[in-house]
This record gives C-alpha cells, structure tokens and sequence, in this order.
C-alpha cells in the first residue's frame, strides 16, 4: 500500500481525482496542514462474503437433487 502525503490546499483542489484514486488502487493519502498530518484517507475494506460454503452445515441433501420424479406427488385434473 502506498502512502501519498499532500498539503490540505492540493487535496481541496484535487479532491474527487484523489478519492477515486484511493478507491480504485487501494493507495492511502495522507493530509498536511501547515506541515503537520490532519487528515488520513484510505479504502474502506470490503465486508461482502463469499456465499460459497454459506449453507454447509444447515442444509442436508437427500436423494438426487437433479433428477428427481415427482409425478406421484402430483394429481392431474380431468
């Protein structure tokens, strides 16, 4: 991850550019005012989880879930 460090005045003038940037490469901007560290601005993680693997455990499977036959469970109208 890098770090930029930039004066508060470049960061007002630039300020979508660079929050854009730190979305799209995870880089983190640091803010100075008058020489000193203000402000950090860095990516939020993402905090979306795979659903892969999400049931096991929950969820038993019983029988041939691809092809089953259900036509006894089911009365034709006539």
């Amino acid at each position: 991850m890098d770090i930029e460090t930039i004066p508060i005045s470049e960061f007002k003038a630039k300020c979508l550019s660079l929050v854009e940037g730190v979305a799209a490469g995870g880089n983190s901007i640091v803010i100075t005012k008058h020489g000193k560290a203000v402000a950090k601005v860095t990516q939020i993680p993402s905090s979306r989880k795979s659903l892969k693997g999400s049931w096991q455990g929950l969820v038993e499977i019983k029988g041939d879930i691809v092809n089953c036959d259900t036509s006894e469970d089911w009365e034709a109208a006539r």
